[in-house]
């Protein structure tokens, strides 16, 4: 799932670069968790110098200006791609080894955590 968060103050600038976002994401179809950040602090974890800022699954793709949806449509399907490489080299758990959904943790952590 893509992680979409648009960066400025809440003015009429970050509403359009809201809409186009959600038009691009109905146009393809894709769902998306979707965040506006305000907090100036917040914002300065991102190399934007002019809002609105777009960040894409932690990326800033796009800052001081309202992009065009084919450019958003763009961007979606480049996110979408690196998500779908990212779970080409994931690993799957060793169910012998007992690394089930217990986040790999062996026997003796399922049991109490003590090991002799």
């Amino acid at each position: 799932m893509l992680y979409i968060k648009v960066l400025g103050p809440g003015c009429l600038n970050c509403y359009l670069m809201r809409q186009v976002t959600v038009d691009a994401l109905e146009m393809l179809d894709v769902e998306a968790t979707m965040e506006h950040i305000t907090d100036y602090l917040e914002m300065r974890k991102y190399p934007i110098m002019y809002t609105p800022g777009l960040v894409i699954n932690e990326e800033l793709v796009c800052a001081g200006r309202i992009p065009s949806i084919k450019e958003v449509i763009s961007w979606v399907k480049e996110a979408l791609e690196k998500e779908d490489k990212a779970r080409e080299y994931e690993v799957e758990p060793d169910l012998s080894r007992g690394d089930e959904k217990s986040g790999g943790l062996g026997q003796a952590s399922q049991q109490g955590g003590h090991s002799k």
